[in-house]
């Protein structure tokens, strides 16, 4: 299973601007594997519930903070990772998109994996 993250440059009001510009767009992609014993993220895979149709929001903080972070996901302060020009996997497909493949998978919760998996 994978996990993208996406980021548009601030520059652009919205993301349907963002996609047309070759520094628009940012994906961060995990690879994620099942481990009984990770509990970490468990406050991600709450917020995510809240998720469950589409135009459905849901504010996420990590644990009692108010700023969410990547490195609340990562829980690292570097990682190795492949990089490529490539587009959007869903509509409207841009080609203006720099992918980022973190290396190491995300490691989660048996259940918070099926969390993920019915978004």
């Amino acid at each position: 299973m994978e996990l993208h993250i996406v980021f548009f440059n601030k520059k652009y009001k919205k993301f349907e601007d963002a996609v047309k510009h070759s520094d628009g767009i940012i994906i961060i992609g995990y690879f994620i594997e099942s481990n009984a014993k990770e509990n970490s993220k468990r406050w991600l895979c709450k917020a995510l519930r809240k998720i469950n149709e589409v135009d459905t929001t849901a504010i996420i903080k990590a644990d009692d903070d108010d700023i969410f972070t990547i490195f609340d996901i990562i829980e690292k302060d570097s990682f190795s990772f492949y990089s490529y020009k490539g587009s959007l996997t869903t509509s409207p497909f841009a080609e203006f998109v720099t992918w980022i493949i973190v290396e190491e998978p995300l490691q989660f919760h048996p259940n918070d994996v099926m969390t993920i998996h019915y978004l």
